[in-house]
């Protein structure tokens, strides 16, 4: 359970998961698409260029923070956060016991408040 005081650096941490999570430079256009077909023919396509990807300043804000925490609070990030799987899959992919896990959790929060608070 999260204590009150850091309800909002973990609401934060879960959106900068998300945004960590998408990949935007694997958007692109299909090998094939139908704009590519007509432009091998010699037709011309009206702008091809793609939509700009929302910014998300507060995922961005946790990112620069995020590295510039020692190794061991990233790993914990980064599991927690971005990678998926059980708690016992995360618990076994760091070598923690549970109850360092969350210690270190927690110590990544209280770290994370003072570094965002601070920006």
């Amino acid at each position: 359970m999260t204590p009150p005081e850091l309800e909002a650096v973990t609401a934060q941490l879960i959106i900068w998961g998300c945004w960590s999570r998408d990949d935007p430079h694997g958007v692109g256009w299909p090998a094939h698409s139908s704009e590519g077909r007509m432009m091998e023919r010699g037709g011309t396509v009206p702008d091809l260029t793609p939509a700009p990807l929302p910014v998300y300043h507060a995922a961005e804000a946790v990112e620069a923070a995020v590295r510039e925490l020692p190794p061991y609070l990233q790993e914990i990030a980064r599991e927690h956060y971005v990678a998926g799987g059980t708690m016992r899959d995360k618990y076994r992919a760091l070598h923690l016991h549970p109850a360092s896990y969350h210690e270190r959790l927690r110590r990544l929060k209280v770290r994370l408040k003072a570094m965002l608070r601070g920006a």
